[in-house]
């Protein structure tokens, strides 16, 4: 059916990696049928709350096993591996160019050379301020829109000015992951292994979703950690990482109900899933309380703050295993809350479920987990970039 005596695509490796797991899905995908063909999958977690770097190097050790175990030597073509924000610097920047003959109109072929400078400049140039070189590296800065004298550049290029302005994204990491990725590199050396920040990966699964204008806030409640994007026509305008998560949650129903961390996950688990009896359900609705209460009061401020110098729309789009927690999407979807920063009434939290997309365009998806948005925004992307097509 699929020609494998003739054709027999690679394997290629998608890994999700965080601070408190790992998730992989190796599979071949059929240019030809067009259809993915799973191939292995697996998630891993780790307990105790390490840093960030620790938890790098341990995820590298254990996708090393993963990949061992998938046991098909040279068959494994490609590694698109999405490094977690808690190990980033990252910073929304605007690059800006003088143009030398104003009165001539822009061309797309002006603005990839522009852009091609902004690429080649020198790391510490790039660098987020305060970081060096000698201890930072800097990833290939990302794209995000063009301006002309403060007016987006989209479409058909045309129009004449003075001033262009590229917005991007910039990230770097610690050397010490750039060298136990080299290393890691050197285990697989016939396998082309490429890393990607995780927010680009939650940026793309977002325009996959909500299409290539979604503006609001984008919340990715993961274990230990959370991020916030700000969007702006489908533009980062700004991003901040937080020290906590879900596991919080279950710190606080451990303590409300007197049990070990493992049984205040289990009941954690039972409340998401709408299964705990009455009485303990309202224990851990409690207990829930106030760890997203900090939250709420957390992001709010910061947003408030932001919103003296830009507009932010009313929505807020929920991501992570934590969006699952039954309080969060009433908590964040609360106008109240909402209006203490956003430029409106009528707003809404929504969970970025990629479940309809999995059963329409990845059937027979092995994972049915609330956290595997970044996963399928992963296999999304390696199918459009190692075979020049849209999956989705």
């Amino acid at each position: 059916m699929f020609g494998w005596f003739n054709f027999h695509p690679r394997i290629s490796v998608a890994v999700d990696l965080s601070r408190a797991s790992a998730k992989f899905l190796a599979f071949r995908f059929d240019a030809r049928a067009k259809t993915v063909n799973y191939v292995d999958h697996q998630t891993s977690t780790w307990g105790g709350k390490p840093d960030a770097l620790e938890a790098f190097i341990h995820g590298l050790e254990v996708t090393g096993h993963f990949i061992d175990s998938v046991g098909q030597e040279g068959q494994i073509g490609s590694i698109l591996l999405s490094v977690p924000n808690s190990l980033l610097i990252l910073e929304a920047r605007q690059f800006r160019f003088v143009r030398p003959e104003p009165s001539r109109a822009v061309t797309a072929a002006e603005l990839s050379e522009l852009w091609q400078q902004v690429r080649s400049a020198p790391a510490d140039s790039l660098l987020p301020q305060g970081l060096t070189a000698h201890a930072y590296e800097i990833f290939p800065p990302v794209a995000e829109e063009f301006h002309l004298d403060g007016y987006l550049l989209s479409g058909k290029i045309s129009g004449e000015g003075r001033e262009v302005s590229a917005a991007a994204i910039i990230a770097a990491w610690p050397v010490e992951c750039v060298e136990a990725l080299s290393h890691f590199r050197k285990r697989f050396a016939d396998v082309e292994i490429k890393p990607i920040p995780e927010l680009d990966v939650i940026r793309g699964y977002i325009h996959l979703r909500q299409g290539s204008q979604a503006s609001g806030v984008a919340i990715d409640i993961g274990a230990l950690d959370s991020t916030l994007i700000l969007l702006s026509r489908g533009v980062i305008e700004d991003i901040w990482v937080f020290p906590f998560g879900s596991v919080d949650v279950t710190e606080a129903i451990a303590r409300e109900l007197g049990v070990t961390f493992e049984e205040a996950e289990s009941f954690k688990r039972q409340w998401s899933s709408g299964v705990l009896d009455d009485d303990r359900r309202s224990r851990v609705e409690k207990a829930a309380a106030f760890p997203i209460e900090y939250w709420k009061r957390e992001w709010g401020s910061l947003l408030a703050t932001r919103a003296e110098t830009t507009v932010i729309a009313p929505t807020i789009y929920l991501l992570g295993r934590g969006a699952f927690l039954p309080s969060v999407v009433g908590a964040l979807g609360d106008g109240d809350w909402l209006e203490l920063f956003s430029s409106g009434r009528g707003g809404e939290a929504t969970i970025l479920l990629p479940r309809e997309l999995k059963d329409r365009y990845f059937p027979g998806w092995p994972f049915d987990d609330a956290g595997d948005a970044v996963l399928f925004s992963l296999v999304s992307r390696i199918i459009q970039e190692d075979h020049g097509m849209r999956s989705v």
